[in-house]
C-alpha cells in the first residue's frame, strides 16, 4: 500500500471513529447510549490492528441521577474496582486494564468466558485483563438507567500462545448493578 492510500485509510478509519462517538445529549426518553468508545487494540506490530466493543448490558435503577452517581462510586468502591475512567459530567465510571483473578470471592471464569483447555477453564489459567465502564442517564419518572460494558482478554502466563478474547457473562454487570442498588436502598 502507497504511503497516500495508506494516509487516506487512515483519514477514513478517525472519521469513523469520530463518527461513531459522537452523540446527541441525553434525554428523559432515550435508552443509555453505549457507555464510551471502550477499544481493546491488538495486533502484532505492523500486522493489522483488530478493534473490538463489548456489549452493553442495562438495567433500570428507581432512583434519580445524582443519587445513583453517588451509589455507583461507592459500589466501585465496594467491589474493589480501580478507578482509572472517571467523567462526572458524562456520568461514566470504570476501570481500564484491571487484573481480574478474583472478585466478591469468585474467580475470573464466573465473570469471563475466555473457552477452557486440558487444565480447565482458561480465565482462571492465565493473566485476564478486565476493561468495564458504566455509565448513567436519567429517565423520565424518576429512574435511572445503567449501562455496562465488560470487555476482556486472557494472557497465558509463560506461553507463546499470546492474547485470547473473552466474552462476558453478564455477571459482573449484574454484581455492579446489585451493589449500586444496596447503596440506595442505605
Amino acid at each position: 500500500m502507497t504511503r497516500t492510500a495508506q494516509s487516506g485509510f487512515v483519514r477514513i478509519a478517525a472519521l469513523l471513529v469520530l463518527g461513531g462517538c459522537a452523540s446527541p445529549g441525553p434525554s428523559a426518553t432515550t435508552p443509555v447510549a453505549a457507555p464510551g468508545p471502550v477499544e481493546l487494540r491488538r495486533g502484532i506490530d505492523g500486522t493489522q490492528t483488530v478493534i473490538q466493543h463489548g456489549a452493553v448490558v442495562t438495567a433500570t435503577v428507581d432512583a434519580r441521577l445524582q443519587p445513583a452517581w453517588t451509589a455507583l462510586q461507592a459500589a466501585y468502591e465496594d467491589l474493589g474496582i480501580k478507578v482509572t475512567v472517571r467523567d462526572p459530567m458524562a456520568r461514566q465510571l470504570g476501570s481500564e486494564g484491571l487484573r481480574l483473578v478474583r472478585l466478591a470471592g469468585r474467580r475470573a471464569s464466573y465473570y469471563v468466558d475466555c473457552g477452557s483447555d486440558l487444565s480447565g477453564p482458561i480465565a482462571d489459567n492465565a493473566r485476564v485483563l478486565v476493561t468495564v465502564l458504566t455509565a448513567l442517564q436519567t429517565r423520565s419518572g424518576g429512574t435511572t438507567d445503567v449501562g455496562t460494558r465488560v470487555t476482556a482478554e486472557a494472557r497465558y502466563r509463560g506461553s507463546l500462545e499470546g492474547v485470547r478474547d473473552c466474552t462476558s457473562t453478564g455477571k459482573l454487570e449484574a454484581l455492579i448493578v446489585q451493589h449500586l442498588e444496596g447503596h440506595l436502598k442505605s
